[in-house]
């Protein structure tokens, strides 16, 4: 698959964003020159994680859990840097003014984080039997 394709589903899944072609093509340079290899396994979750936003959630949660210095993970926070340090999103980075219903909202979306991590290491077990 190629860096602008990447790119562009890896804003989707990051910020629920269309990117425009500059981000594209810092991203596609970005790889150019760091030159990011993924081992057998992690090419083989890479194709199922490009393939829906779901799944890439459930293994990417995985990922930060079990592997965070991934070649994946490292692909994703490529584009999120991209991401927040363009002016056109940068919005979505910035400190916002918070209640107590974002306190609560947080500690909710902990609790569901594990069970991301638990769908993730299930998947990943999955895909391991049936590819390998």
């Amino acid at each position: 698959m190629d860096n602008f394709r990447e790119a562009t589903i890896i804003s989707k899944y990051l910020l629920d964003v269309s990117i425009g072609d500059t981000e594209m093509e810092k991203y596609h340079l970005a790889m150019e020159h760091l030159k990011i290899e993924l081992a057998k396994e992690e090419a083989l979750l890479w194709r199922f994680m490009l393939k829906s936003r779901l799944v890439m959630l459930f293994i990417d949660s995985y990922l930060s859990f079990f592997l965070p210095q991934s070649a994946i993970r490292r692909k994703l926070f490529i584009m999120l840097a991209i991401l927040e340090t363009t002016p056109l999103y940068a919005a979505y980075f910035l400190p916002k003014e918070r209640n107590l219903f974002f306190l609560i909202k947080i500690l909710f979306l902990g609790f569901v984080s594990f069970f991301y991590v638990f769908i993730g290491f299930f998947m990943v077990k999955i895909i391991r039997l049936l590819w390998n």
